[in-house]
Order: C-alpha cells, then structure tokens, then sequence
C-alpha cells in the first residue's frame, strides 16, 4: 500500500520543487546594471535555450532580476530585416505576467546587453511571453538628426500611426463613438508593443473615464495615479540628475505637469552617462520632440493574463526626451525641456453674477502640433468637472488669453450650452 503511493507523493513532491524552482529569484550575488560602457552580444549570437536575465521594478525604486529563457529569433516580426528576439519569462513574472511599464526592461546574457522587453501577446496568454528588441536597432537612436522640425502648416494625412486623429474636432467626435464600441479580443495572437500605461493625476474619475475609451483606440492604457507633488512643478532637471536613470529604473514622458499630470511609463534600457535609451518600441512615433523626462516609483504591479499594468508615479524631471521612434525613446540626463504654462481660474456664479466659488489652476503642456491641442481639452474640461457645481446640463462662459512670445496676444470669449450631441457641454467648451 505505501510502496504505490510513495510514487504519486514523490510526484506531487517533485511538481511542487519544480514549480518552486520556476518561481525562485535570481541568486542575490546578481549585481543590478549601472550605467556606464556595457558589452553587447549581437543578435546573430542569440541562439534557443540560452539563459538571460531581465531587469524591472515590481514595486518601488530598485529594478530586481527576473529570469528569461530564450526561445529564438522571429524573423522580420518587427519590420523588414528586423528580427525579434522571443523569451519566457520566469520568478515574478509568472504571476503578473508582461506587464505594461516593463517596457524597456534591459535583458542580458552573460552580461552582455542583448535588447529591451517590448512586446507581449496580443490575446490571453497563461505563459509570459515577451518579445525583446534587439539592442542593435536601439543604438541606432542616437545617430538620427536631433533637431526639432517646424510644425507643418497643413494636416497630416498619413500620420506615422493608424490610430485615431488627437485634434480636438476629430477628438470630439470619436467620443460619441468610442465610449460605444467593444474592444475586440484578436482572433489570433501575434506580438505587439507593451501598453505604455498614461498615468493621469489629479482627474477627477468622470473626466478620465470620458477620455479613457477613445484612449484605448489608440493603443494607450490610461490608469489613474497618485500626484507627484512638487517635483513635477517644475521642468528644470532636479539635482542629482547626473546619477539617475541606471538600467532597469523606471522612467517617464511628461505630457502635462503641475496641479495635474500626464505621464507615460517604462523602463530605461541603457545608460552611457548622458543619453538614455528605453521602451524598445515608440511612445507616440512623434520622431524628435521635447518632451520632460522624469525618474518613476512603482506602486505596485497589477498581474492579469489580459492587460496587467505598473500602477507608478512620476517622481522628479531628470532631464528631456528628445527622440520618440520606432525601436524606443531616447533623452538627454540635465537637458530641460520647453512647455506652455497654463493659468485656469473656474467660477461658478450665482443667479446676479456674483461669484459663489473660484478655484484656480496651474500646469505646462507639452508642446506638440498634434497634441498640444488634446492636452489642453483634457485638462480644461477636467478643471470645469472639479467644481461641484459642475453638470453637464448647464451654460458655461470662457474668457482667456493666450500670450505669445515676440507677438500680439490673443483674446476668447464664447459661451456654451448643452446641446443635443451627446458630449458633456464643458467637453464642446473645452475644444
């Protein structure tokens, strides 16, 4: 009797030590990655079964070490001549599975820099299986043209992403669709970039869940997040900048700081002292811009086969983005960036003008052709929704002034009432 059971507890024994195995860390005599000068291996070296390591943040400041087993090359899967190293994740990974914000997440072997994660399974997926770009079409990031072109003076007609237009008409009127619409789950899977999850803070929830199903049409995962104080106050690098940013750190794009933000999440792949590579894939393909570039601290990392993302908050300006492609980001460590400052004062008035409330508000915009003008719909129609006052059945009032270095200001006034679109009256007000 306990000779034919031994077998099945020594079986249930080894699955057990087995699983434990998949599941354990790195040993501690792993050193985290600094920056510096880094040895590469090349990708025709790559070859199936070979162990790496991968570097990311599951929960605070300091990137931990996660295991990858190497499946092999999928040829042109990124692009003509451009192959995509596929691994399996292993240690915490297995739990949360390829999580949006690891993006970027440097991966070596022998300690040898191979490329970034950057790309997860389109549909469910019980393994973590990433796809990882090669570090030899990140290098190349550094030798395009860094200059920032003119803004064209007509619309682009082929933009570098089929998404949806982020002009504020076309915005407009995606939303009264949008919001309708089912995301379709792919019939088949194949590999695509991380959601880089847009961290708003300081939106009140009715705000960001007007925005959040158009979001999701352009690929972007909005989540909700904590404010970052007075760190992002400011769009000078903050001191010690000159240390920040090692391999495997978080890393954000800052779209819109102050009393509220906008920012995107990932992981810093490289480090040479000065210029930082991270992602693995593009933020917008807006090519070169002038975007802030901050440290990050993860909350937390939320695990789901479908869609798991770092909740993160956007620390303190380290220095600016300067190029968005298609292999990744690339900024500067102690270059400042330039934004528009912002000033909103909201009142609501009484039945004879008088004022009941005021609140005011100040935050900088990235400045963009194309998205400059959402940036500043979303956040005027979040200060109109902060007031209690505020409904969508109501007549709003908008005086401003827009000040232009070197030129002539520029006087608004209009008035708006709900309508019979079905878009939030402050919303109409905001575009």
């Amino acid at each position: 009797m306990n000779l034919r059971i031994a077998p099945v507890l020594l079986g249930a024994v080894a699955g057990a030590l087995a699983v434990a195995a998949a599941e354990a860390p790195h040993p501690a005599s792993l050193s985290r990655p600094k920056a510096g000068k880094v040895e590469i291996m090349p990708l025709k070296d790559i070859k199936p079964g070979m162990k790496a390591t991968a570097w990311t943040v599951f929960q605070g400041t300091e990137p931990e070490p996660v295991p990858v087993e190497i499946v092999g090359r999928w040829r042109n899967q990124w692009g003509p001549n451009q192959d995509v190293i596929i691994g399996k994740m292993g240690g915490k990974a297995i739990r949360t599975n390829v999580a949006g914000g690891m993006s970027g997440s440097p991966v070596y072997i022998d300690g040898k820099l191979i490329g970034a994660i950057a790309l997860r399974l389109s549909v469910f997926s019980p393994d973590a299986i990433c796809g990882i770009t090669p570090i030899e079409q990140m290098l190349d990031i550094n030798d395009l043209d860094k200059s920032r072109p003119l803004d064209a003076k007509t619309p682009d007609h082929q933009p570098a992403k089929a998404v949806a237009d982020v002009d504020p008409q076309s915005m407009l009127g995606q939303l009264v669709t949008a919001g309708s619409t089912h995301r379709v789950v792919p019939l088949s899977s194949t590999m695509v970039p991380i959601e880089t999850p847009l961290a708003f803070s300081g939106f009140t929830e009715g705000a960001l869940a007007t925005f959040t199903p158009l979001l999701h049409e352009m690929g972007i995962a909005a989540v909700q997040s904590g404010g970052a104080g007075s760190a992002l106050q400011t769009n000078k690098p903050a001191p010690g900048w000159e240390h920040s940013l090692n391999p495997g750190d978080p890393v954000a794009g800052v779209l819109v700081d102050g009393d509220m933000s906008i920012t995107g999440l990932g992981t810093v792949t490289y480090n040479d002292g000065r210029r930082v590579l991270a992602f693995g894939h593009p933020f917008f393909n807006l090519g070169p811009i002038d975007m802030p570039m901050s440290k990050g601290e993860v909350l937390m990392t939320l695990a789901s086969q479908y869609q798991p993302n770092k909740m993160a908050n956007a620390t303190e300006i380290v220095g600016a983005l300067h190029q968005d492609r298609h292999s990744g980001i690339m900024g500067i460590l102690g270059s400042e960036s330039k934004m528009i400052p912002v000033s909103v004062r909201v009142r609501a008035l009484k039945d004879d003008d008088s004022v009941a409330r005021q609140k005011d508000f100040h935050f900088n915009v990235f400045v963009q052709q194309k998205w400059t003008p959402s940036l500043m719909m979303m956040t005027l129609a979040n200060t109109l929704s902060d007031l209690n006052e505020f409904r969508d059945e109501a007549t709003y009032r908008l005086a401003g002034k827009i000040e232009m270095k070197g030129g002539a200001g520029l006087s608004l006034a209009t008035m708006q009432a709900s309508g019979e679109l079905p878009v939030p009256a402050p919303m109409i007000l905001a575009t």
